[in-house]
């Protein structure tokens, strides 16, 4: 079977996507999803607007969900060894330019910072910066394209050559998808996460059924 690698992908202000490939597939991937419900006491009572009541949950969403990636990069790796063009960036710059790009997903674009300046000093008002925050995309295998924003980046460097660039590091990263509260109807990040939400199902109905005996056996303890 060939090797599929995890993507963690980005798209610049063109919409061209800036894809940072796993060297190293993680070992795990650790998923917390917290259901969106309404109803019973599944309800946040810290919202006036709702009350409590006798009513099962009913889901007014897809779940919040968090995932948490442990990824490792090595700038003398097989596969950059291999490359004659990633061997020679490798040996100018280490891993920064990979270590780069996961660290733009957390920072607002320099041309936002300098808009903001402008603006405030015309004005001797603070103000906001402009534009979104950068779109992520994890690519997992088939079944799991999700878009996400990067919450946190934990990264330690471990091994430098003579300039100082980092030749090897471990990143922890935590994801949070986006899900249908999060985009509007017509975006992208929409449509991806509805195309995975259908997936999901599609993948669900491939589950082993349980045998007759075992179905009947499940419908006796229902009867009861």
């Amino acid at each position: 079977m060939r090797l599929v690698r995890g993507v963690l992908a980005s798209f610049d202000e063109d919409g061209k996507l800036q894809p940072v490939v796993f060297q190293y597939n993680p070992e795990s991937v650790k998923r917390v999803l917290r259901p969106q419900t309404l109803g019973g006491s599944a309800l946040d009572t810290s919202k006036d607007e709702y009350k409590l009541s006798d009513q099962a949950p009913s889901y007014i969403d897809a779940p919040a969900q968090t995932l948490t990636i442990t990824a490792y990069f090595d700038a003398v790796g097989d596969e950059n060894i291999k490359n004659k063009l990633a061997f020679e960036q490798m040996q100018q710059y280490g891993i920064a330019p990979q270590l780069a790009m996961l660290e733009k997903l957390v920072y607002p674009t320099r041309a936002s910072i300098e808009d903001r300046e402008s603006k405030r000093a015309a004005s001797k008002m603070p103000l906001r910066l402009t534009g979104c925050s950068p779109r992520a995309v994890l690519i997992w295998g088939d079944y799991r394209v999700l878009p996400v924003r990067v919450t946190s980046l934990d990264i330690t460097e471990d091994v430098f050559d003579a300039a100082l660039n980092p030749l090897r590091a471990t990143v922890v990263f935590t994801l949070e998808v986006q899900t249908y509260a999060n985009r509007a109807p017509d975006d992208d990040d929409y449509g991806r996460f509805g195309a995975y939400h259908q997936k999901l199902e599609m993948l669900a109905k491939q589950a082993q059924a349980p045998s007759k005996k075992e179905r009947q056996r499940l419908q006796s303890y229902l009867a009861r």
